[in-house]
């Protein structure tokens, strides 16, 4: 006979069942440890492996930097061999005395020479060294350094949009033609530094009805490549419309893909490579130089009978246009975009969202150096 309370237990226990669900083994996948799977990686993956991880490793800077800084360093150590001194660790006395001859003997500039002490600095990291700076005597000199040689970085002169409407009205008769008016006009109304234009691909266009955006996938104040978008509506007037001139230069050289800005063969054949960056200064320099002709022999016309006679014509007008063409350079198209733009009214962050810039100082001595005298704050003195 089965005693009650037994029975009344049996009732209260649950019934075992068997796991079988799918969802039953997989929670007893999750509790149960499982053993780890042997990999086996060859000598070679690893080593592709390491090598891939050593290219990111080089595009930490641009390549620009990169070279700059092999040839800092170059000079350094040569610095060093001569004197007897190690330049790898280097000494922060010799690494001082270094900066107070390139700055005494070689007139180089303080921020020259901040760059050559930031490449002394990163060969020091490569090689697993810590270049030491904080020293009071290190510190002190390159304070006595900047107090004594710093000056102002003398900065291109703008072309403001007058300028670029001669520039484009005096363009010589060349096959390269189209292309340097389409280089001039973007490069100035999208506020472009010259390296974002020679990297553009027919890829970063987008046509609408209104004009073109363009993608800058990398920049200067963008390392990482977030990407920006540059507009460029289509302006009244078609000789002066930065994206009709565009537009005409990918029809005429027939590009559909790869680089917009390429260079041009003397018999008119349009070759696959891009632009290079010194490419944009030249074009400037090149299309600037008949205006400024044109601006010295009017010059020349003002000068008195006794000037004239004091000197050659021709060499005077050359000497002119030398001098004139020296003020300008690649950066001038976006010196001359925020210059103009400021003193059309454009308000600070509306050009800071063209040309991408971060910091509001670089743009306000623009702005400034847009204002008439008329507008400064001596004219409101009553004088």
């Amino acid at each position: 006979m089965t005693d009650r309370g037994e029975q009344r237990d049996s009732e209260q226990q649950p019934e075992l069942r068997p796991v079988t669900q799918p969802a039953d083994l997989g929670a007893m996948d999750a509790v149960v440890p499982q053993p780890e799977r042997a990999t086996l990686v060859s000598h070679d993956q690893v080593a592709a492996e390491v090598g891939q991880a050593e290219v990111y490793r080089g595009r930490a800077h641009a390549p620009a930097t990169l070279r700059a800084y092999r040839s800092d360093w170059a000079h350094f150590t040569a610095y060093c061999t001569d004197r007897g001194a190690a330049p790898l660790p280097a000494d922060p006395l010799v690494v001082r005395t270094y900066l107070a001859t390139c700055a005494d003997r070689l007139g180089l500039k303080v921020a020259t020479l901040r760059r050559r002490l930031a490449a002394i600095a990163h060969a020091h990291a490569e090689a697993g060294h810590q270049l030491d700076t904080t020293d009071a005597a290190f510190r002190a000199t390159w304070r006595g350094i900047r107090r004594t040689h710093g000056v102002a970085q003398a900065a291109k002169a703008p072309v403001v949009t007058e300028v670029v409407k001669a520039m484009l009205d005096a363009l010589p008769d060349t096959p390269a033609l189209v292309r340097d008016r389409a280089l001039l006009l973007v490069g100035f109304a999208g506020g472009f530094r010259r390296s974002e234009l020679c990297a553009l691909d027919v890829a970063d266009l987008q046509w609408e009805p209104d004009g073109v955006r363009i993608l800058v996938r990398q920049s200067k104040t963008d390392q990482e490549g977030a990407g920006m978008i540059k507009a460029l509506p289509y302006a009244p007037t078609p000789d002066h419309c930065p994206a009709r001139a565009l537009r005409a230069w990918l029809d005429q050289a027939d590009i559909e893909v790869g680089p917009i800005f390429r260079p041009v063969s003397k018999t008119g054949t349009v070759l696959p490579r891009r632009l290079t960056d010194q490419w944009v200064a030249l074009t400037v320099k090149r299309a600037l130089a008949p205006v400024a002709h044109a601006q010295a022999e009017r010059a020349w016309e003002r000068r008195s009978s006794t000037q004239q006679a004091r000197e050659d014509r021709a060499v005077w007008i050359a000497a002119y246009v030398a001098r004139m063409t020296r003020r300008y350079a690649g950066h001038s198209l976006r010196a001359g975009f925020v210059t103009s733009a400021a003193a059309a009214g454009a308000r600070v962050d509306e050009i800071m969202d063209q040309t991408g810039q971060k910091d509001v100082k670089t743009v306000m001595r623009y702005v400034r150096n847009a204002r008439s005298v008329r507008a400064s704050a001596a004219a409101k003195l009553g004088l």
